[in-house]
């Protein structure tokens, strides 16, 4: 990882937690995955979702598919003052809780090239809307995250 990347993500994860205006309570308070709610199925995750609390000009927009308990996904992200691309999901969901690897692209690199960052998300259902957990970048300590459902825009 470069000095660059390393210092990106790590303002990422300090903003993340630091800074989010109104969802900032929100994403401070987040309950730990145990909290979670136990969805009638797999299925209530799929569909748009957006994480909420980030910086403004940052931002990460998910569709997300759940089949049986394998959870794929597409999206789009953009980093204040930095960059955008897509994001591809792959994942499972095992007792409540979504276990997925998030890569970050540049818009410049195919999805095909090395991500920009990895993320590590163990979430699960707060409610119906509201998706609570972790991320963790690359080799960053995970921070709390917070993502609401049908607020993709895409």
């Amino acid at each position: 990882m470069t000095t660059y990347t390393r210092f990106v993500a790590t303002a990422i994860v300090a903003l993340t937690v630091g800074c989010g205006g109104s969802d900032k309570t929100a994403l401070v308070t987040a309950p730990d995955t145990t909290d979670s709610v136990i969805p009638s199925s797999p299925e209530e995750l799929n569909g748009a979702w957006t994480r909420v609390g980030l910086v403004p000009g940052s931002s990460e927009r998910w569709n997300l598919a759940v089949v049986d308990s394998v959870v794929t996904g597409d999206g789009q992200w953009s980093g204040e003052a930095c960059c955008s691309g897509p994001i591809t999901i792959r994942g499972v969901f095992v007792d409540k809780t979504m276990h997925l690897e998030i890569k970050l692209f540049d818009q410049n690199s195919p999805t095909t090239g090395a991500p920009r960052f990895v993320e590590r998300v163990d979430a699960g259902l707060h409610t119906i809307t509201d998706l609570v957990g972790t991320v963790a970048i690359d080799s960053l300590p995970a921070a709390k995250a917070h993502w609401r459902k049908g607020t993709n825009p895409f």
